[in-house]
């Protein structure tokens, strides 16, 4: 019984990124909620930080997680530099969840452009 509780705990709101092992964290996190339905039904919320300069593969597990994810309520995302193709794959893929808030950050050029979308609520 301890086990539902604290698995509940620890996927309802995950942080990827940050760190120099970030990307394979993120490729483990995506193997596992693409094997196992009940967990990615868990998460709530998605906070994805990606401190590197755009890299088409690494996006790509973002959009994946998001993707697999459905019952995702809130999605944080920080990135930089991303490209025209990845912010379609993204919004697609958003439209296609329970998403209630969204804070999408895209550093390029050195300015910053922020949306945030809670009005759908």
């Amino acid at each position: 019984m301890w086990y539902c509780v604290a698995e509940r705990r620890l996927y309802s709101s995950v942080g990827l990124g940050t760190t120099e092992s970030g990307d394979r964290v993120c490729k483990l996190f995506l193997e596992t909620v693409e094997n196992n339905a009940r967990i990615a039904s868990i998460v709530r919320e998605l906070h994805i930080i990606c401190t590197t300069y755009f890299n088409g593969d690494e996006e790509k597990v973002h959009v994946r997680i998001i993707g697999v994810c459905k019952d995702v309520e809130t999605v944080e995302f920080l990135a930089y530099k991303c490209d025209a193709a990845f912010m379609v794959d993204l919004r697609d893929t958003l439209a296609k969840s329970n998403l209630l808030f969204l804070e999408l950050r895209c550093e390029s050029y050195g300015w910053l452009e922020s949306v945030s979308d809670s009005d759908r609520m």
